[in-house]
């Protein structure tokens, strides 16, 4: 990832902005909620998706791959290749290290998902890629809000490749990404209504569908 945002240059990529942001964010009220579960729209929903957008667009602007994850990275010749990458953007400095540690494979404790944020957070300053002014305590905070942003777009993609392209096998992922996604609002307390109504409803909601085993 390191040599991802040190050595490109977004400048040549299409901007991670905030209606990009806006359009994956949506992605969940309309397709997770609105046509998989038909839930309503909490009413916190607006203002968490406001601050989530704004702490992504707070971050320096890098070289995104947007999917990086084990699947795309591919050995040859001890030379380890990326794949995938034709929607990169120019986005947020956090996004592909939330990809792998908010990923489809593993699940972090809090204490882990810091001291690896930490680790990064400590070469990305050596490096440049971060100015002194931004405190490590900051960019965790980032990050856990990156990840939420990335979990309810997970949600809503999902749900919409069940719904739209008859893919029913992304059905089992909810509850990982369900859980990614509690894990990052845990860190965020501003959020405590929206926290509530996913643990109260959403989580309730998702894993009943399941249990009916429908699409």
């Amino acid at each position: 990832i390191a040599q991802l945002q040190n050595r490109t240059n977004p400048a040549a990529l299409p901007d991670y902005d905030a209606a990009l942001l806006g359009r994956e964010l949506d992605l969940f009220p309309e397709w997770c909620l609105g046509r998989w579960l038909s839930l309503s729209v909490p009413d916190s929903w607006e203002a968490v998706r406001d601050k989530l957008i704004e702490h992504a667009l707070a971050q320096p602007v890098v070289s995104v791959h947007r999917d990086f994850d084990a699947m795309n990275l591919m050995l040859h010749d001890q030379t380890l290749y990326m794949i995938d990458f034709q929607d990169a953007v120019a986005g947020p400095l956090s996004y592909d290290v939330i990809s792998l540690l908010r990923g489809r494979y593993c699940r972090f404790s809090a204490d882990q998902f810091a001291s690896f944020v930490g680790a990064f957070y400590q070469q990305a300053r050596q490096e440049g890629r971060l100015t002194r002014s931004v405190s490590e305590e900051t960019f965790l905070a980032q990050c856990h809000a990156m990840a939420a942003q990335r979990s309810l777009k997970v949600l809503g993609i999902f749900c919409r490749l069940t719904l739209r392209d008859s893919k029913e096998g992304y059905l089992a992922r909810l509850p990982h990404f369900l859980a990614h996604l509690e894990d990052s609002l845990a860190a965020l307390p501003q959020h405590r209504e929206f926290t509530d109504w996913v643990t109260g409803v959403l989580r309730p909601a998702i894993m009943q569908r399941l249990e009916e085993g429908a699409p």
